[in-house]
């Protein structure tokens, strides 16, 4: 069973959806969830750490090298999901709140973005595609590691 964040992007970029918005959090939490556990069915663990943002990238690496093109709303899914993930990484050592975009327009859900408890908004969704199509200069480790701000 899909969760019920991939249901409702699936849902908005076919225009059928229909379901009534969770709580950010939860919707954020089941997405990040789903994403971990997408990459615990290929061996790896997410365990929630900055560092596991490396395998984010390697991960894209792979699907770049395999969709070569945009992805389509299952693929587009996981990278949400994959977003909401990077967000709870950063989420943990800042704070914050989850403002998620409108669920009847694609381009609104995935302008989700997260408030940091020191203020800063940031658009995890949008780094995750960022990352997708544009390969390895718009590293989702780099990203994180500044914006958990554990360095200068």
């Amino acid at each position: 069973m899909l969760p019920v964040a991939t249901e409702l992007l699936l849902q908005i970029s076919s225009g059928t959806n229909q379901t009534p918005p969770e709580q950010p959090e939860e919707l954020i939490a089941d997405a990040s969830s789903w994403a971990s556990s997408m990459v615990g069915s290929r061996g790896v663990t997410l365990d929630g750490s900055v560092d596991s943002l490396r395998i984010l990238d390697m991960l894209i690496d792979d699907a770049r090298d395999a969709i070569q093109g945009e992805p389509n709303p299952p693929q587009a899914a996981l990278l949400w999901a994959l977003g909401a993930y990077l967000g709870e990484v950063v989420r943990s050592t800042r704070g914050g709140d989850w403002s998620v975009g409108a669920l009847d327009d694609l381009d609104a859900f995935w302008a989700t973005s997260l408030t940091t408890g020191d203020g800063d908004q940031l658009w995890p969704m949008q780094r995750m595609i960022k990352r997708f199509l544009n390969g390895p200069d718009d590293s989702i480790y780099a990203y994180g590691l500044v914006m958990s701000k554990q360095v200068d």
